[in-house]
């Protein structure tokens, strides 16, 4: 399909001709999830991103369902730059973050890697979609990135603002926007696009953003960004952020990627190894009000403990016979959530079902990046690794008898159990491959 003639007279050929040459491939390696990679590309503003020379079956990689890694886009994996470097400057020993319009995942298993390292599993990210199917499949993509310190969520911005007034320490916006820089990726984007919709897109933006900044605290960070171009939906929003008196831009955060203007940092195809991206950073200057008291661990009188499950600090919360690992940050925010009446997917780890004092692990538990518990392994070769996860009939003499954590390359892909001559192939249907 050709770009839209309007979007052609508005950019330079240079640009033009990019969105019609062959997209960038990337992928975002798993830091808490270590195996033998064949990638060595390195994305420039990502330590952990890397670049294929061609774009393989994802889908019958077993690596990628044991969440070794996830395929991101290049050019948004700075936001996870942007995120270390204004943890780093708070200082924050259990930080909230709120990525809010979050699913496939992308952003918000990166920023689960950013929280998970500098807080040792005290901090939390919350995790927003709110169309429903989309946070199902959000929900997936964080259990198999395997950080445990995440709240999946499925509300309109305002509901979420209204449970975490004036607490968040870094709210990331990446709005819903016309697509522009996506048009060499999706044709669909090509033809959905007008500058009718840029307007629609551009106000819609901006009413997301004022529901969403209520949940800022004061010296909180806001990360707003898009996948398109145009200053309407870009530079003209950030602009009427600052205009508000609340928000003062800070593009050092952004460490000079992109090409930088005075709102933002714009990457365009035609320049960088990456689709088209704009992001800003924003500083809250503004007062919130705050539904709690203090968040400092120092306020409370319940510390959390080692759980016997998890390398972190996690208390052990039982609820309707499963257990579940929840930090101290944690365990308050899903009791405002839930008191505040918001639909919550999936939140922390979930460790399993409780029958008789005995723990029945969870698949959850089985890609948990942090446990404790010598499960036996049973390494696999690709060929038996790709029939489990289609959930097909196993050879018993493939797997040890009894319970066991079922590997590939050294990472958990889920649970079987052999009883006698017979494996219980215990990968969830849901989960399953078709191919």
């Amino acid at each position: 399909m050709n770009l839209p003639l309007d979007f052609i007279l508005a950019h330079s050929e240079e640009l033009v001709a990019a969105l019609d040459s062959e997209p960038v491939v990337s992928l975002r390696l798993n830091p808490a999830k270590k195996f033998e990679c064949q990638y060595q590309d390195i994305v420039e503003w990502c330590a952990d991103g890397r670049y294929l020379a061609e774009r393989p079956s994802f889908t019958l990689d077993p690596v990628h369902a044991a969440g070794g890694y996830y395929v991101q886009e290049a050019s948004s994996m700075v936001v996870g730059h942007i995120a270390q470097q204004i943890l780093n400057e708070l200082c924050c020993e259990s930080p909230l973050v709120v990525d809010l319009c979050a699913a496939p995942g992308g952003k918000t298993t990166h920023l689960s890697s950013v929280v998970g390292g500098c807080s040792d599993g005290r901090g939390v990210v919350v995790a927003n979609e709110v169309i429903k199917s989309r946070a199902g499949i959000l929900a997936q993509n964080v259990v198999r990135w395997g950080e445990g310190n995440t709240v999946v969520t499925s509300v309109e911005a305002a509901s979420l603002a209204d449970a975490l007034s004036g607490e968040v320490d870094l709210l990331v916006a990446d709005v819903p926007c016309s697509g522009e820089g996506m048009f060499r990726k999706d044709m669909t984007a090509r033809g959905e696009w007008s500058q009718e919709n840029v307007e629609l897109c551009a106000a819609r933006g901006r009413r997301i953003l004022s529901d969403a900044k209520q949940m800022l605290r004061s010296g909180g960070y806001l990360v707003y960004s898009t996948c398109t171009f145009n200053h309407k939906e870009d530079e003209d929003n950030v602009k009427w952020l600052v205009d508000s008196g609340e928000f003062e831009v800070d593009n050092s955060k952004i460490g000079g990627f992109g090409k930088c203007g005075e709102y933002g940092s714009h990457f365009y195809p035609n320049e960088v190894r990456g689709e088209g991206f704009f992001v800003a950073v924003l500083k809250f200057i503004g007062e919130n009000r705050q539904n709690r008291a203090p968040k400092s661990p120092k306020n409370s009188k319940k510390q959390p403990k080692i759980s016997k499950y998890s390398t972190q600090s996690l208390f052990e919360v039982e609820l309707s016979g499963r257990l579940f690992g929840y930090s101290e940050l944690m365990t308050r925010i899903v009791e405002q959530l839930q008191n505040r009446r918001v639909y919550i997917l999936m939140a922390g780890i979930e460790f399993g079902e409780l029958i008789r004092g005995e723990l029945k692990p969870s698949h959850n538990y089985a890609l948990y990046a942090h446990k404790t518990d010598t499960f036996l392994k049973t390494e696999v070769s690709k060929e038996v690794a790709l029939e489990f996860l289609r959930k097909n009939n196993l050879q018993a003499t493939e797997f040890c008898e009894g319970l066991q954590l079922v590997t590939f390359q050294g990472l958990p892909l889920g649970f079987a159990k052999r009883i006698t001559n017979r494996v219980n192939n215990m990968y969830p249907t849901s989960w399953r491959i078709l191919c």
